[in-house]
């Protein structure tokens, strides 16, 4: 029965993270003002913020100069230190990261991450190791599970479509 479930996607959804409410709420039989800022686990926040109830408070997860790195080499970025194993490691779904990438608004440099633009030149830069006839592990520790599993995917392809040719 355990192997049909990940244990990463449990960890995940196990992990705390900071979200900010923008009206007034009762949570908990407790009342928290607008624009509290609440740490609950990443489950029942993923509920809240599907709902858009609430938004992720990516300052608490991000420092500035993180984005800034990401935004100056998307590519060259280790998204697994970065958006830690809860964003990296699971199959959480894709409105979460978008609604991640799309909340945070860095006030103090006025910059806006788009996870459209991160995921496009990350994928730009990795497309061409699927000419590459054998993996350098340094690159592939800088991808995340999902980018790793689409490389992977398209080096397969690559290698068959080349042997029918």
């Amino acid at each position: 029965m355990l192997e049909y479930f990940d244990i990463n996607d449990i960890e995940a959804n196990e992990t705390k993270v900071m979200v900010q409410f923008p009206d007034d709420l009762k949570l908990l039989s407790k009342f928290y003002p607008k624009n509290t800022r609440v740490e609950l686990p990443l489950f029942i926040a993923k509920f809240f913020i599907e709902n858009e109830n609430c938004k992720f408070d990516v300052e608490t997860l991000m420092s500035v100069q993180q984005v800034n790195d990401i935004l100056a080499d998307p590519a060259g970025y280790n998204l697994n230190t970065v958006l830690c194993p809860k964003f990296s490691n699971s199959s959480i779904e894709r409105t979460l990261v978008t609604n991640f990438y799309d909340t945070f608004e860095c006030v103090k440099h006025s910059c806006m991450i788009s996870l459209s633009y991160v995921f496009c030149t990350r994928m730009s830069v990795y497309l061409k190791i699927c000419y590459l006839e054998s993996l350098d592990e340094t690159i592939l520790a800088k991808m995340d599970v999902k980018e790793r599993s689409i490389i992977l995917k398209a080096r397969k392809q690559y290698a068959i479509f080349n042997n029918l040719s």
